[in-house]
Formats: structure tokens, C-alpha cells, sequence
């Protein structure tokens, strides 16, 4: 017997059927546009040109959109970029880590859009869970290079606390340029490190 997650709502002729996919990523660009906060299920339906129905058979309520949208905003911009600085030498992961973050890009703008909402009961508890796994990770990072305990823990939150300056003077006018190259080349001094070629 099939359940309902083995079929698909129907579509009109020559339409795509939208996954539970679909409707996240539309979630991820209505909160890039207007804060994670607000995700309005009928302005998400009619960004993407249907009904609430295909909305409610993918989801129960908003809540399981927004738990679905944290969800993947974790695994994207934390387990994921971890999964990739350990699969690096491990001479290169606190360069590579420095740049991949220091680098503006959407999923930086997300970023700031997410912990710009860290004030709905929802949505802040898994920020504050992220802020505290990715210093844990980076400071087992900086341990790992040989640094002592004190000091990775020190350092490990100056850092991260650089990348969260640099989430906001990215929105400034005329700071916006600094690239991070530069910035990353300032801040391995700091941890004792010299840029790999």
C-alpha cells in the first residue's frame, strides 16, 4: 500500500511538479529577500505559481517548512563546509576554511538574513546551536595545528567573531570590495600560520 509520500499532488498538463525541495529553496530566496522571519506561505505559493494545496502536501504546517529550511541552511553552511576543509591536507584546512567563509557570496547574505531572525523562538535556537558547533570546530581546527588549548579557544572565537564582522561591513557601502584574500592573508599571522601557494 502506498502513503502518501510515495505519490506526487497532481499537476496541470505540461507543469513540473514541485518536490519539497522546491519549496525550500523558495523559502530560502523569499527570506534572503525579506528575512527568514517572515516566510508567508502564500507568498511563497504564488512566487512559485501554485496553490497552498501542493504546499500541504509536502508540509503540515509553516513550522515544518521553517524546521526544513533550518535544516538544510545547517547542513549547507556548516556540516558541509566542515566535510570539505577535513577532506583537504591538513596544512591548507585553516586557509581554505578562512577563504571559503571570508568570501561574499548569496550564501553569505543568507547568512545574515538568518541570524538577523535569531529572535524568532524558532529559528534562534539553531543559530545559537551553529555559532557554538562551528567555534567547537574550529577551535579542534587550531588545536590540531599544534596550538595550545587556551589559545585555540581564545583564537577560535577572535576568529569567528571576524567572520561575523565581516557578514556586516559586507552590507556597508565601500566595504563591501574587501576581498578575502586580503582578509585572510591578515589573519594567518594571528594564528602563527603563513599562506600556502
Amino acid at each position: 500500500m502506498k502513503g502518501p509520500d510515495s505519490r506526487s499532488p497532481k499537476t496541470p498538463k505540461g507543469r513540473r511538479r514541485l518536490t519539497r525541495s522546491d519549496w525550500v529553496s523558495a523559502a530560502h530566496e523569499m527570506g534572503l529577500r525579506e528575512g527568514y522571519d517572515r516566510l508567508a506561505i502564500e507568498r511563497l505559493a504564488a512566487q512559485l505559481g501554485t496553490t497552498k494545496g501542493s504546499f500541504y502536501w509536502h508540509f503540515t504546517d509553516r513550522a515544518a517548512l521553517v524546521d526544513a529550511v533550518l535544516a538544510d541552511w545547517e547542513q549547507e553552511a556548516t556540516n558541509r563546509i566542515i566535510s570539505d576543509i577535513e577532506s583537504v591536507p591538513p596544512e591548507q584546512r585553516v586557509q581554505r576554511l578562512l577563504h571559503t567563509v571570508l568570501t561574499v557570496s548569496d550564501a553569505v547574505r543568507r547568512e545574515s538574513r538568518m541570524f538577523a531572525a535569531a529572535d524568532d523562538p524558532q529559528i534562534g535556537p539553531v543559530v545559537n546551536r551553529v555559532h557554538l558547533a562551528r567555534i567547537a570546530y574550529l577551535e579542534g581546527l587550531l588545536k590540531r595545528t599544534g596550538m595550545p588549548e587556551r589559545l585555540a579557544t581564545a583564537r577560535a572565537r577572535a576568529l569567528y567573531s571576524a567572520y561575523l564582522g565581516r557578514l556586516q561591513l559586507a552590507a556597508v557601502p565601500g566595504l563591501e570590495h574587501l576581498t578575502a584574500d586580503l582578509l585572510v592573508d591578515s589573519l594567518l599571522p594571528l594564528l602563527g600560520q603563513q599562506a600556502q601557494e
